[in-house]
């Protein structure tokens, strides 16, 4: 079984997707947005975990802190009976 999408793949992702845009002269902001988003993240120490990570260090540099409601979610995979 593959390892988390870490912020390091996802950049990398990022960065191939937004020199293919820039070769074909199409704008990309929010990509663009996206990547200055995992940039700070990546640099703020996040390289291991998921890149789910993304809404916990958007919410940190937002002032928010998120609390876990304890609510169990289905994950979408199970079949329904």
């Amino acid at each position: 079984m593959p390892g988390p999408f870490t912020m390091p793949l996802l950049r990398k992702d990022l960065d191939l997707g937004l020199s293919a845009a820039r070769e074909l002269g199409v704008p990309m902001p929010l990509a663009a947005a996206t990547a200055q988003l995992v940039a700070g993240a990546i640099g703020a120490g996040h390289v291991e975990e998921d890149f789910a990570t993304l809404i916990l260090e958007q919410a940190r540099n937002s002032g928010i802190t998120l609390k876990s409601q304890n609510v169990p979610v289905d994950d979408g995979l199970s079949p329904r009976a």
